[in-house]
């Protein structure tokens, strides 16, 4: 299993991608700020979040939109129909040939699990970031051998949740 690219390249540590990450947000705090956005970083929300003096939230319903990532605000269809997560979490839950997309997307139990933050594995289920970041899910399926609710490796924050 592979994550876009990600095959051909080199890995950071999760150390690593927490300094980039804290320089990043410590950018986009600077007038001028420019726009940034991320692929496959959630983790930034946590950063901008604790920067910000603000807790994580806790409880599901109420924060379920906070954090867009892989099967949460997120859809792909690849170019053979097969529903999937994320354009990196290529996980085939139905076909548009065969399914409603909007049926698959509120049902599939794939779904389901990744809109509920409480259901993640190992670190990013204890964190209190969960609901707004909820790690990577296509890199916790690629790195676990399958798990798409495991923890994200390339986080390194522990939760105290």
């Amino acid at each position: 299993m592979t994550v876009g690219r990600g095959q051909l390249l080199q890995p950071i540590s999760a150390e690593r991608a927490e300094q980039v990450l804290e320089w990043v947000a410590g950018i986009s705090r600077r007038p001028p700020a420019p726009i940034i956005t991320t692929t496959e970083a959630p983790q930034l929300r946590r950063i901008a979040m604790r920067r910000s003096g603000r807790d994580g939230g806790g409880g599901g319903g109420a924060h379920h939109a906070a954090g867009v990532r892989d099967g949460n605000g997120i859809i792909f269809i690849s170019h053979t129909g097969d529903i999937c997560p994320s354009g990196f979490l290529v996980v085939p839950v139905g076909n548009v040939r065969t399914a409603n997309v909007v049926d698959v997307y509120r049902e599939a139990p794939l779904f389901l699990q990744l809109r509920d933050a409480d259901s993640f594995h190992g670190r990013c289920g204890r964190c209190e970031y969960r609901w707004m970041c909820g790690g990577s899910r296509a890199r916790a399926c690629c790195a676990s051998g399958g798990d798409p609710l495991a923890e994200d490796p390339l986080c390194q924050y522990g939760g105290s949740a």
